[in-house]
């Protein structure tokens, strides 16, 4: 086995070993909008989730859906901000979580999970993203 290979997996077995698996009922909410809540990033093992994104000005919203081996939660773990989405059950869901505590420890020992999961943060393309990518990139 490759030198890389084997760290990679051993990196994977590191973050699955630290997995709390939770539930959710149908129509729960997991997570709101604008609340700093940022303790959890959640990855669907079982079911379905509504994401719903409120524009600025906090009326109407963008519906997209997530369902198995998709994810969510990653951008107020990551930045310790507040939620960018309102998330909903849809079904009877499986949850694997992890905590921002771990997290934060794992990316010290594999910086390279930091980088990539920046990169995908980055390249996210709902209109407040876009909105704080023009701040960012047009200050002085």
């Amino acid at each position: 086995m490759a030198k890389g290979h084997y760290k990679f997996m051993l990196m994977l077995e590191r973050l699955t070993e630290n997995f709390e698996t939770t539930f959710a009922m149908p129509d729960e909410d997991i997570m709101r909008q604008n609340v700093k809540d940022g303790e959890f990033m959640y990855f669907i093992l079982k079911g379905q989730v509504k994401v719903t994104v409120e524009n600025l000005s906090g009326h109407g919203g963008r519906v997209r859906w997530l369902s198995e081996s998709q994810y969510f939660g990653e951008i107020a773990m990551f930045y310790n901000c507040e939620r960018q989405a309102t998330i909903k059950s849809n079904s009877y869901n499986t949850y694997a979580r992890i905590n921002k505590t771990f997290f934060d420890q794992f990316c010290l020992s594999y910086p390279q999970a930091r980088k990539a999961l920046r990169e995908l943060i980055w390249h996210y393309n709902d209109s407040n993203q876009v909105f704080r990518k023009s701040l960012i990139l047009h200050m002085p």
